[in-house]
């Protein structure tokens, strides 16, 4: 194989692992460090090659993770879209948001890249923000169906071999920025002051 073809090869190796989704670098992984050693030294040409197909190439080299965009009409003119712009359900956002600000609260607190929490920890936190009389179990379903979307995006990793605890990937920050997180704790605030007002002590509270 020529010095030429082995190029070629190499960035067809990482355009594909970019077409199959967000790129979460995985340290132990050898294959993955050389293929993203490859994506930094020839970053231009992927991005040239992807914005063919009307896809924005976003790389954190902090947090080690890349991704695709869909380009707006306006960044790369009219034409079919690769990607999907789909609006989430409000649970599966609120979710969202609660495992960034619990990743930036483990990023303050602790040194080490990994953030890996029990799933109870997470719905306590859900089910305490929302007291809007629900009951717990059925509270609790929603929470696993709502966990599972969450995993099946690739926000969350389970952890072998233990099935109470998941690792937040850090690719959530890209998904996930700090005006959202403002944003959504404002309306967290009034949604609970309300929450508050209608149920109180009342036989509508939330069971326990």
């Amino acid at each position: 194989m020529s010095i030429m073809d082995e190029t070629n090869s190499e960035l067809s190796d990482v355009l594909i692992t970019l077409l199959k989704g967000t790129w979460i670098l995985r340290h132990g992984d050898q294959k993955q460090q050389r293929l993203w050693a490859i994506l930094k030294k020839r970053l231009k040409a992927v991005s040239n090659h992807l914005e063919l197909l009307r896809l924005k190439l976003i790389v954190d080299e902090v947090e080690g993770f890349a991704h695709l965009r869909g380009m707006d009409i306006e960044e790369g003119g009219e034409g079919p879209r690769l990607t999907m712009r789909t609006q989430l359900p409000y649970r599966v956002s609120y979710l969202l948001v609660m495992l960034r600000k619990m990743l930036d609260e483990y990023d303050a607190s602790d040194g080490s890249h990994r953030c890996v929490v029990s799933t109870e920890v997470i719905f306590d936190r859900i089910r305490l923000a929302n007291k809007d009389g629900t009951n717990k179990a059925r509270m609790k379903d929603e929470f696993s169906a709502d966990l599972k979307k969450v995993k099946d995006m690739g926000f969350i990793s389970p952890i072998p071999g233990d099935k109470e605890r998941v690792e937040i990937s850090r690719v959530i920050k890209a998904y996930v920025d700090a005006a959202l997180v403002s944003s959504m704790a404002e309306q967290l605030e009034i949604y609970a002051e309300y929450a508050n007002k209608r149920y109180g002590d009342s036989e509508g509270a939330p069971s326990e």
